[in-house]
């Protein structure tokens, strides 16, 4: 689905929820990086591209999984990123675009704590996937920024896991929660 297109999103959880039965969880990690450069620099297309898909399609996707849970409640992950909280060298318009959904994730938990709807985010920190391989190919300053207390980038399973865990009944009174899920990056 294209998360930029309401119509497409609505169409998504529409389709979920006549083939599985009701929507109880949905974990939203659609995002894309943004072409490595200072601010100054950065090409309107190029902010407007990031910030359309990683916070606008998390509001559409938000808003038409609410919609579906508003009668029986359920919990929605929000997939922001340590960049939310932590600038990095040439990544303006990705750094706002994850901190929106902070900002996304706690009005809606407050919108919907009382209906029984929760909405939490992780905030991943540098983790071994091929979008991240990219990021830093297209990127090379990035790397300087991604100092990881650690010692190591995470495993998407650990990143999968902290997700699962704001999904399931075990954290039922966790909501607008932002979860770091970094290897200490964000201390």
């Amino acid at each position: 689905m294209d998360v930029t297109d309401a119509a497409s999103v609505r169409a998504a959880v529409e389709a979920a929820v006549a083939a599985f039965g009701p929507l109880d969880g949905a974990i939203n990690s659609a995002g894309v990086p943004q072409p490595g450069a200072p601010l100054h620099e950065l090409e309107d297309a190029d902010w407007d591209g990031c910030v359309d898909i990683n916070l606008r399609g998390m509001f559409l996707c938000l808003k038409h999984q609410v919609r579906a849970m508003l009668d029986r409640g359920g919990a929605i992950v929000a997939v922001s990123s340590a960049a939310a909280v932590k600038g990095l060298i040439n990544s303006s318009a990705y750094c706002a675009s994850k901190a929106g959904i902070l900002g996304l994730i706690r009005s809606g938990a407050a919108d919907y704590a009382s209906r029984g709807v929760r909405i939490n985010a992780i905030l991943p920190g540098a983790t071994a996937t091929p979008l991240a391989t990219r990021s830093s190919a297209a990127n090379p300053k990035l790397a300087q920024t991604l100092s990881v207390p650690i010692g190591r980038m995470a495993d998407p399973d650990e990143v999968a896991a902290a997700a699962v865990w704001l999904i399931s009944p075990d954290a039922s009174y966790v909501t607008g929660a932002a979860l770091a899920v970094d290897g200490a990056m964000t201390l």
